[in-house]
């Protein structure tokens, strides 16, 4: 695999970075809404066309006292993947019928990130506990990975072509391996609570700031 290289370092208000490098965005073909703002480049357009008459479809109990601020990611099949946070703590997989398919349970809050799946079906996503969480398709858990220390996980998955993933911690940016092992590590000396986007030109883009 080709290195990566840094190519900009652009500071901006509020002591407010953003940085740059090479790689390509590479999600599960077909999936609706795959990762945080459908797709590397976050511009959180659909190719569907909604209804144009509104209307609740279905509505399911999170089993949450503080609800849910975690978008939803849509795979190939329909099958739609949400965290929850207070009583729940669980990704669940839902069915596009609203029946559950299958939750995981992590102990801590996974209202805020939103999961990425690789094109194999992998589900990656963070929780408040400071991990890293790759899920297999069938919702058993494939490694997990202690991304920080002292801040909760924010900051959503963004995946390469290659299946390396990006997410901001608390000192700056990590790239890790489909297997789970951690690839490299850019330290900014402040955390990246932003995710990470994959522009046309290959490059990867975050922000972090103190």
């Amino acid at each position: 695999m080709e290195a990566r290289r840094w190519r900009a370092c652009i500071g901006i208000a509020l002591c407010y970075f953003v940085f740059i490098l090479e790689a390509e965005g590479g999600l599960q073909e077909n999936a609706a809404w795959p990762m945080y703002g459908h797709d590397v480049r976050h511009t959180g357009q659909s190719e569907y066309v909604s209804t144009l008459t509104p209307g609740l479809n279905w509505s399911y109990k999170l089993r949450s006292a503080t609800g849910s601020n975690s978008p939803p990611a849509i795979d190939s099949n329909g099958k739609i993947y949400i965290g929850t946070a207070s009583a729940g703590n669980n990704l669940l997989c839902m069915n596009s019928d609203c029946s559950l398919s299958w939750s995981y349970t992590t102990g801590s809050d996974l209202q805020y990130s939103c999961p990425a799946i690789g094109a194999e079906g992998e589900i990656y996503f963070t929780a408040s506990n400071f991990n890293l969480y790759a899920m297999n398709s069938d919702g058993t858990l494939s490694w997990t990975y202690k991304v920080n220390t002292s801040i909760s996980g924010s900051s959503s998955p963004a995946i390469g072509s290659d299946g390396e993933i990006y997410l901001g911690r608390q000192t700056g940016l990590g790239c890790w391996e489909q297997s789970g092992s951690l690839r490299w590590s850019y330290n900014i000396g402040a955390a990246i609570n932003s995710s990470p986007a994959i522009g046309s030109d290959e490059s990867v883009y975050c922000g972090g700031g103190t």
